[in-house]
C-alpha cells in the first residue's frame, strides 16, 4: 500500500485536473453564452426586418382593397 505521501500526492494532482476542467468548462460556458446573446440579437433583427415588411404589404394590399 501506498505511504500517505503518495496518496496525497495523487490526490492533489487529481484536484488540480479537476481545477483546469472546471476553467476550461467555465470558458466555454462563456462563450456559448456569447454566441447565444449574438444568435438572440440577430434574430431579433431579422424578426422586427420580417414584421415591418408585413405591415408594409399588409398596408399595401389594405390599399387596394
Amino acid at each position: 500500500m501506498a505511504k500517505i505521501e503518495e496518496r496525497i500526492g495523487i490526490v492533489e494532482t487529481k484536484v488540480e485536473n479537476l481545477n483546469e476542467k472546471l476553467d476550461d468548462l467555465k470558458i466555454d460556458v462563456r462563450d456559448m453564452h456569447d454566441c447565444l446573446d449574438v444568435t438572440r440579437e440577430g434574430l431579433t433583427e431579422k424578426l422586427g426586418e420580417m414584421y415591418n415588411a408585413s405591415c408594409s404589404q399588409h398596408e399595401a394590399l389594405a390599399k387596394e382593397i
